[in-house]
């Protein structure tokens, strides 16, 4: 991008060839004003004709918005006082006449130098330490969708660019997810045409950041422009940058930022910044992700029963007392049955608990096939299973308690011979039903009903 100057002062005075020469060592030129700058300058040029007009020449420089940007007077006569009294107001540099316009392109391109190295050791600082907050933001975020968020905030606030978002690419990169936009949070969520963003999907695709510092001289964009001529993604866009957040050996997001034309470009700097700040989430994620993954396998081992593989009495006991909740709550209806098969005690004795293991893994393989998707089993007792069914009336639950009995009378039992086949009795209750408030007026009353199934020699399912 040129370095942007702009002319103040006196026109008579300025020395002739100076607007060529400029030109021609890579400047682009403007006239000032000193009652509205459109935006600050690179470098200003001042030129008067005499020492006497220095005064009046550098006022209009000292507000904070010229803070920091050299300036540089051309003073047409040759006076003693003159270089010193203009450097004293403030100029970076002055020169008399006669001025060697090559000399002061040299000077100008010189002072450039210097002021961009000031500022690009000025913004490293202030990054870096943007950085080191902004990480130790992103660690005290409670999800991975606020990490995310607090990534694209911060560092929207740091570089000030025209746009900063997070993507989250589909498979077959042609979409994205909008997980989090600086600018505007409401657009979370939103879908995406990745074709609008061709530094995205190379950077999802490859691995690796994508950096334009100038697109139309980027072949992403370039081809971009072939297919799409009044494209604003690279009429509209000076720079942009695409770095991938890569978890678990894959790229999980894109975070993507860009600048419109005429905001100051991003730096090699400033992307390398980022990627510290994406990389170091991306190693928060990964950490979040090794956590709650232990976690649900802790709440796996504790919520299953390791034999059976039905759930445990204390996940039932969790899910009984939503499911009573949600009765509540909806006006529906559940049905609850306590299963006992007989045959466990005798087979215990008999060929001991190797045999009776074998027996109830089997037995919480068939509840665990014929049970619809809404359904609930869980190991109540030794040789007891609980069956909660939501939305159940009682012949539903009855239907399915037959089904579960025939199966359980047709399965080969290795370990018993088929005079021997294991029989169910089930005690069966709905719910909501008269007299029964609490979870534990629920059970005892199912309870009951599987006493009186037991005595009964023909179906065996009792119903309160």
């Amino acid at each position: 991008m040129r370095e942007r100057v702009l002319l103040f002062g006196d026109v008579c005075a300025r020395p002739e060839g100076l607007e060529r020469s400029l030109v021609r060592a890579g400047f682009a030129l403007a006239e000032g004003s000193a009652v509205e700058t459109p935006a600050t300058p690179d470098l200003a040029l001042v030129a008067v004709q005499n020492g006497a007009d220095l005064e009046t020449a550098m006022l209009p420089f000292a507000g904070i918005s010229w803070a920091g940007v050299p300036v540089v007077v051309l003073i047409a006569t040759a006076e003693r006082d003159g270089i010193a009294r203009a450097l004293s107001l403030g100029a970076a540099d002055a020169l008399a006449v006669p001025i060697d316009l090559a000399e002061l392109c040299a000077r100008l391109e010189a002072r450039l130098r210097v002021r961009a190295e000031v500022q690009r050791a000025a913004g490293a600082g202030t990054l870096q330490s943007e950085l080191f907050q902004a990480i130790e933001e992103v660690a005290a975020a409670q999800r991975p969708e606020e990490m995310l968020e607090t990534l694209v905030r911060r560092l929207g606030n740091a570089l000030g660019a025209s746009l900063c978002a997070c993507l989250l690419p589909s498979a077959d990169r042609r979409h994205a997810r909008m997980a989090a936009v600086h600018d505007n949070p409401t657009l979370r969520n939103v879908a995406v045409d990745l074709f609008h963003y061709p530094e995205a999907v190379e950077a999802s695709v490859s691995g690796r950041t994508v950096y334009a510092p100038e697109v139309l001289q980027h072949r992403l964009f370039l081809t971009h422009l072939a297919q799409w001529p009044d494209s604003p993604e690279v009429h509209e866009v000076e720079s942009s940058a695409a770095v991938p957040l890569i978890t678990h050996r894959a790229v999980r997001a894109v975070v993507v930022i860009r600048t419109r034309r005429g905001e100051p470009i991003l730096t090699r700097e400033q992307v390398g910044h980022v990627e510290r700040l994406v990389n170091a989430t991306a190693a928060l994620l990964e950490r979040e992700d090794r956590r709650a993954g232990s976690i649900r396998r802790q709440a796996s081992a504790a919520a299953v029963d390791p034999l059976t593989g039905c759930a445990t009495l204390d996940a039932f006991d969790r899910r009984l007392r939503e499911e009573l909740e949600r009765v509540r709550r909806y006006g529906s209806s559940l049905a609850l049955a306590i299963v006992d098969v007989d045959a466990l005690r005798d087979l215990n004795a008999r060929l001991g608990t190797a045999a009776g293991d074998r027996f109830l893994a089997e037995l919480g393989g068939i509840l665990h096939q014929e049970i619809r998707s809404p359904d609930f089993v869980a190991r109540y007792g030794g040789d007891e299973f609980a069956l909660l069914m939501p939305s159940t009336c009682v012949e539903g639950a009855r239907k399915l308690l037959r089904r579960i009995a025939e199966r359980i009378e047709a399965h080969t039992w290795n370990d018993l011979p088929a005079e021997e086949r294991p029989r169910l009795a089930a005690g069966l209750v709905t719910f909501p039903h008269p007299g029964v408030l609490r979870v534990e007026d629920l059970l005892s009353v199912a309870e009951g009903a599987l006493a009186r199934a037991k005595v009964d020699g023909v179906e065996r399912v009792a119903a309160a």
